[in-house]
């Protein structure tokens, strides 16, 4: 059985948004925290999805349609329908998809490891520059000659 805390899942930004996807083998959930005036601009997929509105306010567009959504609220989106999404106060909601959206996964996949390369490059400059690391001093002079 796999959980999370969704605070703690790896997350990556749209916009102004913070994305953090949690997946299944069909079927996914992602919570998106979003500040006061973020935009989800207006597009389609092919997804099925429904969004659950946790905290905050919203006004939701689904093909013609308009709607102001609080605290838990929910809307369905049909797949291959135009929607978009503006916020009205910080907000964090869930968008559950059907099947799971692989395009969500490989950009949280690209985050993860574009975090754990800035942790090495941040490494290897205080090495090059002769700090301490893991309580060893080493000297800028005795590196990369």
């Amino acid at each position: 059985m796999d959980t999370a805390q969704t605070a703690d899942i790896k997350s990556f930004m749209i916009g102004a948004m913070t994305v953090r996807p949690f997946a299944g083998n069909e079927l996914m959930a992602v919570r998106i925290d979003a500040p006061k005036g973020a935009v989800a601009p207006a597009h389609s997929h092919p997804h099925e999805q429904m969004t659950l509105v946790v905290a905050g306010r919203l006004r939701f567009r689904v093909g013609e349609e308009w709607r102001e959504l609080g605290p838990l609220d929910i809307v369905h989106i049909p797949g291959g329908v135009e929607h978009e999404a503006v916020m009205e106060e910080d907000s964090t909601f869930f968008d559950i998809f059907h099947p799971v959206r692989a395009d969500l996964l490989q950009r949280q996949a690209e985050a993860e490891w574009q975090s754990s390369s800035a942790t090495w490059w941040a490494l290897d400059e205080a090495v090059m520059a002769g700090l301490t690391v893991a309580g060893f001093a080493v000297p800028a002079h005795t590196l990369r000659q």
